[in-house]
C-alpha cells in the first residue's frame, strides 16, 4: 500500500502524484513484538519519510494503561517517525484525555523525545465523522484526532510547499500546547497541536508562500 501511494501512476518520472500526507487509522494486534522496531516495516516507513511524505497515526484505542501503543504506533526512528496521535475531550475545558487514548511509553525504548508517546493529541471526542454511506455522527476515538493533525500537514504544506513532511511534523510537534505534566510526557506528548503557532514557527524559518487563489485554495 506505502509503495503503491509514493508512486500511484506507476511512472517513477513523475513526483505530482505523490500524497503530502498518509493518514493512518490502523495496529497490529498484539504488538509487543519489539522486533517490529527495526524491521521491514519500519525501512518502509523510513523510505516514505525519506520521499517528503508525513506519516501520521492514530495512537490506538487500548488506554489508559502504560506503554498501550501497538505497532508500529510505538516505533521512534527519530521523534517525528512514526508521528503518533493521542485524543483529547475539545469540548471540555482544559482539554482532558480520553480515557480509551493509549500511552507511552514506547517499546522501543530510547531516550528523551524518542522515548516519550504518543507525539501530540488533538480532539477526539464526539467529534463529527462521516458515517455510513451518507450519514453524519459523532464519534470517539483516536481515528478521529488523527486527521486533524494530517489536515494541518495539508494546510502547512500549501504555506511551505518547499517542505517536506518531517519538516511539517516537526513543527506541529515543536509548537504544541503544553498540557497535563510539564514538559513531554505519555498522555499528551508534546500537548495539543496549534497550528497558528506551527505556522509561526516556520514563518520564523522560512518563507511563506503567497496564496495560492483558484478555486481549491485553502
Amino acid at each position: 500500500s506505502f509503495e503503491w501511494a509514493m508512486n500511484p501512476d506507476g511512472d517513477t518520472s513523475t513526483v505530482d502524484d505523490m500524497p503530502d500526507v498518509i493518514n493512518n487509522s490502523w495496529g497490529q494486534a498484539g504488538a509487543a513484538d519489539t522486533s517490529f522496531c527495526q524491521n521491514w516495516s519500519t525501512q518502509i516507513f523510513n523510505v516514505v519519510e525519506a520521499a517528503g511524505i508525513a506519516i501520521t497515526f492514530s495512537a490506538g484505542n487500548d488506554g489508559p494503561g502504560a506503554a498501550t501503543l501497538k505497532h508500529p504506533q510505538f516505533v521512534n526512528t527519530n521523534p517525528v517517525n512514526i508521528f503518533s496521535i493521542g485524543a483529547v475531550n475539545g469540548g471540555i475545558s482544559g482539554y482532558p484525555i480520553a480515557d480509551f487514548s493509549s500511552r507511552g511509553a514506547s517499546l522501543c525504548g530510547g531516550t528523551g523525545p524518542l522515548l516519550y508517546k504518543p507525539e501530540v493529541v488533538a480532539p477526539g471526542v464526539n467529534v463529527r465523522s462521516a458515517y455510513g454511506k451518507t450519514g453524519y455522527g459523532l464519534l470517539s476515538g483516536t481515528s478521529m484526532s488523527c486527521p486533524h493533525v494530517s489536515g494541518a500537514v495539508l494546510l502547512l504544506k500549501e504555506a511551505f510547499p518547499q517542505l517536506g513532511g518531517d519538516s511539517l511534523l516537526w513543527a506541529l510537534y515543536q509548537s504544541a500546547t503544553d498540557l497535563g505534566l510539564p514538559g513531554e510526557d505519555n498522555t499528551f506528548g508534546n500537548g495539543m497541536i496549534s497550528l497558528p503557532a506551527a505556522y509561526a514557527y516556520l514563518a520564523s524559518h522560512h518563507t511563506p508562500a503567497p496564496p495560492g487563489g483558484g478555486p481549491y485554495d485553502l
